[in-house]
């Protein structure tokens, strides 16, 4: 288990461990070097629907409306200054996501043995990468992009960075990155009990997480926008980064 891994991504999905906010989330802004490059916005409505959207470059109000209503998910692309202003119009049934989620979720649950271990980031490691995770910020989500760019190496001979820890004593506790080494594969795990876990590769969590947004349309909905906010994003980009 000493042997080198090539460097592993962060999952896209994870949020600092231990933050918390009461207030409800309304942005996500995705920062590089610490300087604002893109916002979301989040707007939950009282009629069942809610508004998802760019709001910084502003596409000039090109928007998502996407609700659960009747047992369906429906989603609209509605842009104000469009001849048709409702440029798409989505439903999916929950079928969809289950006939695509399923399979996945039943090859991840296995069992683990009573002393089976995995590796656990040391607390000098923790601090590098809480660095570049997102977190939490009254109302806000802040997503450095880093955590997209930056890959951990996975060389778990390295006592200063990793360390051994029985599975069974992780359970309920807040851990982010947790993996065990199978088949000459590297898996982020979560045990949910003391007899079983589920494991992912990076690849396979970025793929759950894909299957997860494609109801919401993020794809349709950032082509159709791309001409309008891509100059200002790549000029931000570059002033970052110079």
């Amino acid at each position: 288990m000493s042997r080198n891994s090539g460097p592993s991504r962060p999952p896209s999905t994870g949020l600092t461990a231990g933050t918390k906010s009461p207030k409800p989330i309304q942005r996500f802004i995705f920062t590089l070097r610490g300087k604002p490059i893109l916002t979301f916005y989040w707007k939950p409505g009282t009629d069942g629907w809610s508004l998802l959207g760019v709001s910084d470059p502003d596409p000039d109000g090109a928007h998502l409306s996407t609700a659960f209503l009747n047992g369906k998910f429906r989603t609209h692309l509605t842009d104000p200054k469009a001849e048709n202003p409702e440029v798409m119009g989505k439903v999916q049934t929950p079928d969809y996501l289950g006939k695509r989620l399923s399979p996945r979720y039943k090859r991840a649950l296995k069992p683990y043995r009573s002393n089976q271990t995995a590796w656990t980031m040391t607390s000098a490691l923790k601090r590098k990468v809480a660095r570049i995770l997102p977190r939490i910020a009254g109302e806000s989500v802040i997503v450095p992009f880093e955590a997209y760019l930056t890959e951990i190496r996975l060389n778990f001979g390295n006592s200063k960075r990793w360390r051994k820890t029985r599975i069974r004593d992780l359970v309920g506790k807040e851990e982010t990155f947790v993996y065990i080494r199978e088949g000459g594969r590297d898996y982020l795990i979560r045990p949910i009990n003391e007899k079983f876990l589920v494991r992912f590769t990076h690849r396979g969590l970025d793929s759950l997480v894909n299957i997860w947004a494609g109801p919401l349309g993020l794809d349709e909905y950032l082509e159709y926008i791309g001409d309008r906010i891509g100059p200002e994003l790549r000029r931000r980009v570059y002033a970052a980064i110079r």
